[in-house]
């Protein structure tokens, strides 16, 4: 008989960890009977596209998860990101709790209120997935964990990303591509400055920005202010969005902190260079100078685009190595293994 396992999440968007859920379940849905359990929206027709059982919950309450509990009597309770492990904890006592840490919050690096009750819960999780080394080293009560705690990379299915990216064609290539959510903590507007000064050393300089959020407003704004209508296209919310990134040279990110962000991964099965803040597994995956760029300072990361960009042969370099060393660390079997160790493990 399959183990039941309940994913639990806060967010009723489909983005990073929502990703990463709907992957888990695809590779090992031969072998294990799966619930994703979320408020309603967007997600349900991603879901419903995936072949996904959806369990409905009002919001993320002790009661709406008490009632989706009694309805499926899972085995495992997959808890992703903070909230939704400190529900899930007040489960213990009948069901195994996996905690899936997917950011590397500035919030989880102090003590404060709520990472004081995260470590008072955390003693009722069986397991802790974080998706990157800094994600767990910045955690400030990381030793309170470090027996029950595993860092496991994200992985893709990049022939996936390879067919949707063929799917239609758009007639205009970009230098640049965002993809995200537009909101905190993916800071669009620090990328809308560094665009503005690349414009002043590069006049035909190109981006696409692909996501939507409570941003969008504010960020097509300060574009009409700094005059970069004719530089910055904006295409909201793609299902799919990859030939949109298939036509674009490099994946740029202003994140203020990250975990091991899906999009990275993406691009760089396409080989696409990452440019990024320096920011959380980014600094495990790009190798600045080899397979893309890390910094902090915005003249740096201007002037590495600028010169990338004017130099056919250094991006077709990048490109090269970005998709050589995607494929060293995207290992689906270790993966799966991981994932089945600690389903399987008998904790309770």
């Amino acid at each position: 008989m399959k183990l039941k396992i309940l994913h639990l999440l806060s967010t009723n968007k489909y983005s990073g960890a929502e990703n990463v859920v709907c992957n888990i379940i695809n590779i090992l849905k031969s072998k294990y009977e799966f619930y994703y359990c979320s408020p309603k929206g967007d997600i349900e027709e991603v879901l419903k596209n995936n072949s996904i059982k959806h369990v409905p919950i009002k919001k993320l309450s002790l009661l709406e998860i008490k009632k989706a509990l009694k309805e499926i009597q899972p085995d495992i309770i997959h808890a992703h990101d903070n909230k939704a492990t400190v529900l899930a904890s007040f489960f213990s006592k009948s069901y195994k709790v996996v905690s899936h840490i997917h950011s590397n919050s500035i919030l989880m690096r102090t003590c404060n209120l709520k990472t004081l009750l995260f470590n008072f819960c955390s003693k009722r999780v069986d397991k802790f997935i974080w998706v990157s080394d800094s994600a767990y080293q910045q955690y400030y009560f990381k030793k309170n964990v470090k027996e029950k705690s595993i860092i496991l990379y994200n992985i893709i299915n990049e022939q996936d990303v390879e067919k949707k990216s063929n799917l239609y064609n758009i007639n205009k290539e970009y230098d640049l591509i965002f993809l995200g959510r537009l909101e905190y903590p993916k800071n669009i507007f620090h990328l809308i400055d560094i665009v503005k000064l690349i414009k002043e050393k590069k006049q035909d300089i190109s981006l696409a920005v692909v996501g939507d959020g409570v941003d969008r407003i504010k960020a097509e704004e300060l574009v009409k202010n700094y005059k970069l209508e004719n530089n910055i296209t904006f295409y909201g919310f793609q299902k799919n969005p990859y030939p949109i990134l298939k036509k674009s040279k490099i994946l740029v990110m202003t994140s203020v902190h990250e975990g091991m962000p899906m999009c990275t991964l993406e691009a760089q099965s396409l080989g696409k260079p990452i440019v990024s803040t320096m920011v959380g597994g980014l600094k495990k995956i790009v190798i600045p100078g080899k397979n893309g760029f890390l910094s902090n300072n915005d003249e740096e990361y201007a002037d590495f685009i600028v010169d990338v960009l004017n130099n056919k042969n250094k991006l077709n370099e990048l490109s090269l190595n970005s998709v050589n060393l995607f494929k060293e660390y995207n290992n689906k079997q270790k993966y799966i293994d991981t994932l089945e160790s600690i389903y399987e493990t008998e904790d309770k």
